[in-house]
């Protein structure tokens, strides 16, 4: 999910195991009640997150760039650029994963300033792990926080019913697949 040329994509954080992730996407999904398939991530955003201490920006896309949202675990603070905002509203499948990613940051790596020193170009460089890999671990956060593994043996049996209980695009559904299976997690 989270590679790139087969090397990280972020900034070396301390480690998380999959299973670890999952636990804390599992235990945000617990602490708002939210048990069922879909998840309102711009209700969730907008009352749940702010709620709890977080600030919210909505952002030009002149301001933003590239950059699609951005999150400050140090700082409590999530960016999203208006235009994803606006996709998150109408429930838009890759939105949907772009904000559970950076929620993912936010529940991670509390209190790590996620900035690093170069472009884009000179990550590819980086020789941590993926499990050390900040965006590998928001990546991971996303499918398990959108498509938990209960909930998928409950109402799914391919990838095609996971994209349409999960609201996620059907590559989501298919990269969350092929994790599962090779933790040996799904029956099919």
């Amino acid at each position: 999910m989270a590679r790139t040329n087969n090397h990280p994509r972020g900034i070396r954080v301390p480690p998380l195991r999959r299973i670890a992730i999952r636990d804390q996407a599992m235990k945000v999904r617990e602490a708002y009640g939210l048990n069922q398939p879909i998840v309102d991530l711009a209700k969730f955003v907008e009352c749940e997150l702010s709620n709890s201490g977080y600030v919210y920006d909505i952002v030009s896309g002149d301001e933003m760039g590239d950059d699609e949202a951005q999150a400050f675990p140090d700082s409590c603070v999530l960016r999203i650029r208006e235009d994803i905002y606006e996709a998150l509203i109408r429930q838009d499948r890759r939105a949907r994963f772009t904000i559970a990613h950076e929620i993912g940051h936010l529940a991670l790596h509390q209190g790590i300033p996620l900035r690093w020193a170069g472009t884009p170009q000179n990550n590819a460089s980086r020789t941590h792990a993926f499990y050390e890999d900040s965006e590998w671990q928001a990546d991971t956060f996303a499918a398990e926080f959108l498509m938990p593994v209960d909930l998928i043996r409950k109402y799914c049996t391919k990838a095609v019913e996971i994209s349409d209980v999960f609201g996620v695009s059907l590559d989501a559904a298919l990269i969350r697949i092929s994790a599962l299976r090779a933790e040996r997690l799904l029956p099919w």
